[in-house]
């Protein structure tokens, strides 16, 4: 009880004794208040900028319209595809590649600001002087120059570049329109620019980085992310003191990685369009051949009315024709696949996955071997060839590609026993038809060949087609659905959180004072 009481009275003394010195929490009070407006009027406000695009998804082969029109001939069920994947393109939308070419085309490795001390102001595309390397120093600089320029009255220009905190070249008094600045990083030419007011004295601070640096401030800057998991709709967001300046940004971002992924699905459509056309020249010229061989046979033979019995063979044997084409088919396919991977000049070229082959098994391993393929090419593009990662990859790439190799020959040795036991079942199906003419089914099976051709080459044409319509629409993978907008309200705090802030500051920096100055013991029991 005792213990209670000393503890009230402690307290009850304490707030008396605040009371007692309350001239002290209003000055305080005031004080912070006025530090926090004073924070408030020499801030810079600063913005959020929002962009949202929907990620278009499409299939693996040429477009879908294509691909139902496949399906009305016996090849059009051996197209694959899938769907894009969302988690994919967040990373390539993200990637330091593009966001490289960003800062290449805003030039944001190079910064202006005004020198005032107070409330400095970010220049962008409004400097009053500009500074530009002789040569292209941003690929290589691997540290970051910082420059002040000042111009007086008289237009006389003065240049001090600093590295950290060190002076590497000191210029002054320089009375032209532009003046060379020679470092041991290069030379710069500092120019004047039309938004420079002739009379007026100026102090400019600018600093300059290299691409590298740059990129990677500005990838910590922004946020690309789903809005939600249940869509394709990607939100782009970045806060920046500019409202132009972020909003060309985000804009440039996606502009960029739009042309990046046309180059790139041109890139693949123009290997697929060289295959295409050799197989199809290739095709072209042996069913030629076969119907040149049908022509002479007839001629040779006097056949005139094969046609009719043909026909009536080939219709009491529909089903089992297809499965004998379908088998015929793939072991052509197949062998195609192993010619492209068993060609040196193909060793670092993507394998075509919509030629017709049906096998999952084979499918998912060339799927494998172009995602492989594809990284060792976007690492090639950001290091030498002598990287011993690089190495590695190439190492690995020629194991898959044996193992692929491999996979596809016993698979087409699988179709090609298929297609030599369909063929004897055909033999005993046709038993009954063993007192034809030899003539008649030499000519039968001459026509069978031809019409496997005919398939094979059609099928051929229309996937070239397709390749050709797929080059030829430049759709945007990223539909913007928001440009880039920026919110009407800065995102720093506002006058009321800053003067809140500095009330109950002013009231904890008063309470220690006078805790300290006047809390001690004797006091507090009087």
């Amino acid at each position: 009880m005792n213990q209670n009481k000393t503890e009230y009275i402690n307290v009850r003394g304490l707030i008396l004794n605040y009371i007692r010195h309350w001239k002290i929490f209003v000055i305080s009070i005031i004080c912070c208040i006025i530090i926090a407006l004073c924070y408030y009027k020499i801030s810079t406000p600063i913005y959020q900028i929002n962009a949202n695009v929907l990620i278009q998804e499409e299939e693996n082969g040429m477009g879908s319209i294509p691909s139902m029109m496949m399906r009305n001939i016996p090849f059009g069920n051996l197209l694959g595809g899938g769907n894009t994947s969302i988690y994919d393109e967040l990373q390539l939308l993200n990637s330091y590649s593009v966001f490289r070419e960003v800062v290449k085309e805003l030039h944001l490795n190079q910064t202006y600001q005004n020198s005032s001390f107070l409330k400095p102001i970010d220049y962008y595309k409004n400097s009053p002087i500009i500074i530009t390397p002789t040569k292209n120093l941003a690929d290589t600089l691997s540290t970051s120059l910082a420059f002040r320029v000042k111009i007086n009255e008289k237009g006389q220009m003065s240049v001090k570049v600093k590295l950290g905190y060190k002076t590497i070249k000191n210029v002054s008094e320089i009375a032209s329109d532009s003046a060379m600045v020679n470092t041991n990083y290069g030379n710069f030419l500092i120019c004047k620019t039309p938004y420079y007011q002739i009379g007026k004295s100026i102090s400019v601070k600018s600093l300059y980085q290299g691409y590298g640096y740059a990129t990677e401030l500005l990838q910590e800057k922004v946020e690309i992310d789903l809005v939600n998991k249940k869509a394709n709709i990607v939100n782009l967001l970045l806060t920046e003191k500019n409202k132009a300046k972020g909003r060309d940004i985000l804009n440039t971002i996606i502009c960029i990685y739009n042309k990046k992924n046309i180059i790139r699905k041109n890139k693949g459509a123009g290997d697929i369009s060289t295959f295409l056309k050799e197989r199809t020249q290739l095709i072209s010229q042996e069913l030629a051949g076969i119907e040149e061989q049908i022509v002479a046979y007839k001629k040779d033979n006097n056949i005139s009315n094969v046609e009719a019995e043909a026909k009536y063979i080939f219709s009491e044997r529909g089903g089992f024709k297809e499965k004998v084409l379908v088998a015929e088919s793939q072991a052509i396919v197949l062998n195609m696949v192993e010619d492209f991977l068993a060609s040196p000049e193909n060793e670092y070229s993507l394998v075509p996955l919509n030629i017709g082959v049906n096998e999952k098994s084979v499918l998912e391993g060339l799927q494998k071997y172009n995602e492989a393929l594809l990284e060792r090419n976007k690492l090639l593009k950001s290091t030498n060839s002598d990287n011993p990662t690089l190495s590695i990859i190439n190492e690995q790439l020629s194991a898959m590609r044996e193992n692929m190799l491999a996979s596809v020959r016993s698979v087409k040795l699988g179709f090609q026993y298929m297609h030599s036991n369909l063929l004897k079942q055909e033999n005993e199906l046709n038993s009954h038809i063993k007192n034809m003419p030899i003539q008649e089914r030499e000519y039968l099976n001459l026509k069978r060949q031809q019409m496997i051709k005919q398939e094979l080459y059609v099928f051929l044409l229309q996937k070239e087609e397709e390749n050709a319509l797929t080059m030829s629409m430049e759709m945007p993978k990223a539909q913007v659905v928001d440009e880039a907008y920026s919110l009407s309200k800065p995102v720093n705090l506002g006058l009321f959180k800053l003067m809140a802030i500095g009330f109950i500051l002013g009231i904890c920096i008063a309470a220690g004072f006078v805790s300290w100055k006047y809390g001690k013991k004797e006091n507090i029991s009087k």
